[in-house]
Protein backbone atom coordinates (compact mmCIF):
# COMPACT_ATOMS: atom_id res chain seq x y z
CA UNK A 1 0.00 0.00 0.00
CA UNK A 2 1.32 3.36 -0.91
CA UNK A 3 0.22 6.57 1.39
CA UNK A 4 0.90 9.65 -0.26
CA UNK A 5 0.46 12.84 1.91
CA UNK A 6 0.20 16.48 -0.24
CA UNK A 7 1.24 19.08 1.67
CA UNK A 8 0.34 23.14 -0.46
CA UNK A 9 -0.60 26.39 0.81
CA UNK A 10 -3.98 26.18 -2.06
CA UNK A 11 -6.44 23.76 -2.29
CA UNK A 12 -6.36 24.43 -6.43
CA UNK A 13 -2.27 23.17 -6.08
CA UNK A 14 -3.55 20.73 -3.94
CA UNK A 15 -5.86 19.47 -6.15
CA UNK A 16 -3.25 19.43 -9.31
CA UNK A 17 -1.17 17.73 -7.56
CA UNK A 18 -3.52 14.75 -6.92
CA UNK A 19 -5.59 14.81 -10.59
CA UNK A 20 -1.79 14.44 -12.38
CA UNK A 21 -0.86 11.17 -10.04
CA UNK A 22 -4.41 10.08 -10.78
CA UNK A 23 -4.22 10.65 -14.63
CA UNK A 24 -0.43 9.95 -15.18
CA UNK A 25 -0.03 6.82 -12.63
CA UNK A 26 -2.68 4.97 -12.94
CA UNK A 27 -2.94 1.86 -10.75
CA UNK A 28 -2.66 -1.38 -11.65
CA UNK A 29 -6.29 -2.42 -11.87
CA UNK A 30 -9.25 -0.86 -13.48
CA UNK A 31 -11.49 -2.29 -10.84
CA UNK A 32 -9.74 -0.68 -7.86
CA UNK A 33 -10.93 2.61 -6.76
CA UNK A 34 -8.92 5.46 -6.18
CA UNK A 35 -9.71 6.58 -2.32
CA UNK A 36 -9.06 9.89 -1.28
CA UNK A 37 -9.17 10.78 2.18
CA UNK A 38 -11.12 13.95 2.80
CA UNK A 39 -11.80 16.36 5.49
CA UNK A 40 -15.17 17.51 4.73
CA UNK A 41 -18.24 15.46 2.49
CA UNK A 42 -18.22 19.54 0.54
CA UNK A 43 -14.48 18.97 -0.38
CA UNK A 44 -15.76 15.32 -1.70
CA UNK A 45 -18.09 17.46 -3.63
CA UNK A 46 -15.81 19.76 -5.30
CA UNK A 47 -12.97 17.09 -5.71
CA UNK A 48 -15.62 14.98 -7.91
CA UNK A 49 -16.39 18.07 -10.12
CA UNK A 50 -12.79 19.18 -10.60
CA UNK A 51 -11.38 15.89 -11.52
CA UNK A 52 -14.88 15.70 -13.81
CA UNK A 53 -13.68 18.75 -15.55
CA UNK A 54 -9.38 18.31 -15.13
CA UNK A 55 -9.29 14.55 -16.20
CA UNK A 56 -12.56 14.54 -18.60
CA UNK A 57 -14.14 11.72 -16.18
CA UNK A 58 -14.77 10.99 -12.30
CA UNK A 59 -15.46 7.07 -11.79
CA UNK A 60 -14.33 4.98 -9.58
CA UNK A 61 -13.22 7.04 -6.72
CA UNK A 62 -13.74 6.97 -2.92
CA UNK A 63 -13.43 9.55 -1.16
CA UNK A 64 -13.94 8.37 3.31
CA UNK A 65 -13.52 11.05 5.86
CA UNK A 66 -10.67 9.22 8.38
CA UNK A 67 -12.65 7.61 10.47
CA UNK A 68 -14.40 5.46 7.92
CA UNK A 69 -10.92 5.03 5.88
CA UNK A 70 -9.18 3.80 9.14
CA UNK A 71 -11.52 1.77 10.44
CA UNK A 72 -11.93 0.39 6.52
CA UNK A 73 -8.35 -0.67 6.49
CA UNK A 74 -7.95 -2.11 9.67
CA UNK A 75 -11.22 -4.22 8.37
CA UNK A 76 -9.07 -5.32 5.51
CA UNK A 77 -5.85 -6.09 7.40
CA UNK A 78 -8.11 -8.37 8.95
CA UNK A 79 -8.32 -7.42 12.46
CA UNK A 80 -10.96 -8.09 14.35
CA UNK A 81 -13.28 -5.13 14.28
CA UNK A 82 -17.11 -5.01 14.10
CA UNK A 83 -19.07 -3.69 11.07
CA UNK A 84 -19.13 -0.57 12.85
CA UNK A 85 -16.45 1.91 14.51
CA UNK A 86 -17.87 1.58 18.28
CA UNK A 87 -16.49 4.82 19.11
CA UNK A 88 -17.76 6.83 16.21
CA UNK A 89 -19.05 9.59 16.77
CA UNK A 90 -22.67 8.71 16.16
CA UNK A 91 -22.16 5.45 18.47
CA UNK A 92 -19.92 7.84 21.20
CA UNK A 93 -22.77 10.53 21.25
CA UNK A 94 -25.33 7.86 22.41
CA UNK A 95 -22.91 6.36 24.93
CA UNK A 96 -22.09 9.49 26.63
CA UNK A 97 -26.41 10.03 26.70
CA UNK A 98 -26.63 6.94 28.30
CA UNK A 99 -23.46 6.95 30.74
CA UNK A 100 -24.24 10.01 32.14
CA UNK A 101 -26.81 9.38 34.61
CA UNK A 102 -25.15 6.40 35.79
CA UNK A 103 -21.89 8.70 37.02
CA UNK A 104 -23.71 12.06 38.03
CA UNK A 105 -23.64 11.08 41.67
CA UNK A 106 -19.83 10.60 41.43
CA UNK A 107 -17.92 13.66 43.43
CA UNK A 108 -15.61 14.86 40.02
CA UNK A 109 -19.44 15.10 37.83
CA UNK A 110 -20.65 18.02 40.31
CA UNK A 111 -20.91 20.37 37.90
CA UNK A 112 -22.45 18.31 34.84
CA UNK A 113 -24.80 17.14 37.97
CA UNK A 114 -25.66 21.00 38.17
CA UNK A 115 -25.47 22.17 35.08
CA UNK A 116 -28.53 18.69 34.35
CA UNK A 117 -30.42 19.84 37.16
CA UNK A 118 -34.01 20.30 36.01
CA UNK A 119 -33.36 18.37 32.58
CA UNK A 120 -36.76 16.59 32.92
CA UNK A 121 -36.93 15.71 29.05
CA UNK A 122 -33.29 14.53 28.42
CA UNK A 123 -32.89 18.00 25.95
CA UNK A 124 -29.70 19.37 27.90
CA UNK A 125 -28.30 15.47 28.53
CA UNK A 126 -28.82 14.80 25.02
CA UNK A 127 -26.96 18.37 23.86
CA UNK A 128 -24.20 17.73 26.40
CA UNK A 129 -23.86 14.53 24.66
CA UNK A 130 -22.88 15.89 21.71
CA UNK A 131 -20.53 18.25 23.09
CA UNK A 132 -18.66 15.82 24.87
CA UNK A 133 -18.14 13.25 22.22
CA UNK A 134 -17.28 16.05 19.74
CA UNK A 135 -14.06 16.45 21.99
CA UNK A 136 -13.69 13.39 22.59
CA UNK A 137 -13.67 11.95 18.95
CA UNK A 138 -11.14 14.90 17.76
CA UNK A 139 -8.77 13.12 21.04
CA UNK A 140 -9.02 9.79 19.36
CA UNK A 141 -7.21 11.41 16.24
CA UNK A 142 -4.95 14.06 17.75
CA UNK A 143 -4.48 12.97 21.93
CA UNK A 144 -4.90 9.86 21.45
CA UNK A 145 -2.13 9.43 24.04
CA UNK A 146 -4.06 11.14 26.68
CA UNK A 147 -6.91 8.62 25.94
CA UNK A 148 -4.39 6.05 26.59
CA UNK A 149 -3.26 7.50 29.67
CA UNK A 150 -6.89 8.27 30.75
CA UNK A 151 -7.86 4.20 31.04
CA UNK A 152 -5.28 3.54 33.28
CA UNK A 153 -5.21 6.67 35.12
CA UNK A 154 -8.02 8.95 34.60
CA UNK A 155 -8.10 12.82 35.30
CA UNK A 156 -11.24 15.14 35.98
CA UNK A 157 -14.74 13.84 35.53
CA UNK A 158 -13.36 13.71 31.40
CA UNK A 159 -11.38 11.27 32.09
CA UNK A 160 -12.85 9.19 33.93
CA UNK A 161 -16.05 9.39 31.62
CA UNK A 162 -13.76 8.10 29.14
CA UNK A 163 -12.85 5.19 31.11
CA UNK A 164 -15.99 4.30 31.78
CA UNK A 165 -16.50 4.64 27.83
CA UNK A 166 -13.81 2.51 26.78
CA UNK A 167 -14.67 -0.23 29.71
CA UNK A 168 -17.66 -0.49 27.26
CA UNK A 169 -16.47 -1.51 23.62
CA UNK A 170 -14.42 -4.73 23.26
CA UNK A 171 -12.46 -3.88 19.66
CA UNK A 172 -11.03 -0.46 20.78
CA UNK A 173 -9.92 2.08 18.19
CA UNK A 174 -6.77 3.33 19.51
CA UNK A 175 -5.42 -0.13 20.40
CA UNK A 176 -6.36 -1.52 17.24
CA UNK A 177 -3.93 1.20 15.44
CA UNK A 178 -1.41 0.58 17.26
CA UNK A 179 -1.55 -3.51 16.96
CA UNK A 180 -1.93 -2.44 13.09
CA UNK A 181 1.06 -0.12 12.94
CA UNK A 182 3.46 -2.82 15.02
CA UNK A 183 2.02 -5.39 11.70
CA UNK A 184 3.02 -2.84 9.11
CA UNK A 185 6.03 -2.38 10.48
CA UNK A 186 6.78 -6.12 11.22
CA UNK A 187 5.16 -7.47 7.31
CA UNK A 188 2.91 -9.43 9.44
CA UNK A 189 0.09 -7.99 7.01
CA UNK A 190 -0.66 -9.33 3.66
CA UNK A 191 -0.26 -6.03 1.69
CA UNK A 192 -2.64 -7.39 -1.27
CA UNK A 193 -5.64 -6.76 1.39
CA UNK A 194 -4.27 -3.35 1.41
CA UNK A 195 -5.75 -0.77 -0.99
CA UNK A 196 -2.99 -0.35 -3.58
CA UNK A 197 -2.55 3.63 -2.61
CA UNK A 198 -4.18 6.16 -0.53
CA UNK A 199 -4.36 9.70 -0.87
CA UNK A 200 -4.73 12.22 2.13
Amino acid sequence: MSLNLYSQAKLEDLFHVLANKIKNEPLASVFEAEIICVSHPQVQKWLQIQLALGNGIEANNQYPLAANLIWSLLQKAGFPCPDQDPLSLNQLTWRIFTLLPEVLDLEAFALLRHYLENDKDAVKQWLLAEKIANVLDRYQYYHADTLLQWQQQPQGWLGKLWQKISQTVSAHKLHLLSQFAQAVKSGQIDRKRLPQRVHV
